[in-house]
Order: C-alpha cells, then structure tokens, then sequence
C-alpha cells in the first residue's frame, strides 16, 4: 500500500465516531462496537453533508445514510478499513490492502509462538468469540480460507492452528483444504465444527441481542451451553 492510500485510510477513519447508544442493540455489530469487543467507528449522512469533495467514502456514505468502519491494524497502524452499511446486506467497501486478514497483525497481549490460533470467516464470528472470552487468539480470514500468499505469516506465529469454517458447503469444503495446506507448512491444524444448528460463532450475537430484548431464560440456557461447548472445543489441542 502506497503512502498516499495509507494517509487516505487514515483520514477516512478519523472522520468515524464511536456506535451511538440508541443503536446499541441495532445488530451484532453496533452490539460489537458499542462494548468494545471489536473496534468499530460510525458514520452517517450528517457526517458527510457539509463535505465540498465527493469520494468513495462519501458516496458509499450518500447510498447507505449509516455505515459502519471496521480498521484492521498492525502495530497500531491500520492496513485496511472494511466498511459496511449499518442496517442493509450489500458489498463491503474494503480500502487498503484487502487480501490481509482481520486481526492477523493484533493479537492478544502476550502471545507467543505455539499459542493456537482460531481461523473464523467474518468478523461477527471474531467479535462472538471474544465475548465469550477475550485471550482468545482468533483471524477472521473474511474468506473461507486465508490466502496462499499469508500462510508463511501464519507460519512465523505458531504451529498449531484451530479452524473454525461456517457450517455450509462452502466451509465445510474448503476447512478440510486448509487442513493440508496447513500441515504442509508443519502447521499443526485442529477442526471445530460449529455448535449443534448455528450456520458460524456470529449466531451467537443474535442469541445474545435477542436474550436481551426478552430475557427468556431457555436463551439464556442455551448461551450458556453454547459458551461451554466452544471454550472447551477451542482449549483442548
């Protein structure tokens, strides 16, 4: 990425506010945000209408009237930005260097080589994680696999992997792939399957989002199942 794109991201994240509380409970991501378990910024319509100029960030802003702004960082600096709309399913806006996976350069305080680290899909499925407990070390891969070109990173970081794939066709298929691929590189992989009916760890957001709203005590049953099953699935290797 050119020093150019890198001020331009930077700039276009420095516009970004923290998740108004009135959308606290809009989705799993504003939930995400609002608690500081994921770093997410907020922009609308309002943050754009006093703008002279009109770029890929103001335009996305004019289509959508509320996005989200996901930074992806390396030792504090950001080397991509995802941005989404608030409320409706569309293409992510990403800027920067696309291909890097979410959290690969931001792990956990402490970490050292030979701590596992979990590969999920999106970034839903990071932020889930996190809240059932934050030490863990986790990559969204924003794919349904890490690109060819990222696994020496990987490499250089540990040798024992958990992969975590969505549970559709499309997971299902490509975590057996990245097994291999992995013990190719003398990576040790570990695969997890998805708790009884959730499609990915991202489900649990909207478990959550919803208990909150109901207080139902069967989802909170459930939650506290599911937190069970994933931390000991994700603590064993």
């Amino acid at each position: 990425m050119t020093k150019d794109a890198h001020s331009k991201i930077k700039e276009y994240y420095s516009k970004a506010r923290p998740i108004p509380s009135a959308l606290f409970e809009n989705n799993k991501y504003t939930f995400l945000g609002y608690n500081n378990i994921v770093e997410i910024g907020y922009l609308d319509i309002n943050d754009i209408i006093q703008s002279n100029k009109s770029d890929v960030l103001d335009s996305y802003i004019s289509r959508f009237g509320q996005v989200l702004l996901f930074p992806n960082r390396i030792n504090g600096e950001i080397v991509n930005l995802f941005i989404r709309p608030l409320n409706e399913k569309a293409a992510l806006l990403k800027l920067g260097n696309n291909s890097f996976p979410y959290n690969m350069g931001n792990l956990a305080a402490g970490f050292k080589f030979g701590d596992p680290i979990i590969l999920v899909e999106g970034i839903a499925d990071l932020g889930a994680l996190k809240l059932l407990d934050p030490s863990l070390n986790i990559i969204a891969m924003q794919s349904v696999s890490i690109p060819n070109e990222y696994y020496v990173f990987l490499q250089g970081l540990t040798d024992k992997v958990i992969i975590l794939n969505d549970n559709d066709k499309a997971g299902n298929i490509a975590k057996f792939k990245t097994a291999k691929t992995l013990q190719a590189y003398k990576i040790t992989p570990k695969i997890v399957d998805q708790y009884a009916g959730l499609k990915d760890t991202g489900d649990i957001l909207d478990k959550m989002l919803l208990y909150l709203k109901t207080k139902r005590q069967d989802i909170k049953e459930e939650l506290e199942l599911i937190k069970l099953y994933y931390l000991s699935q994700l603590s064993e290797f």
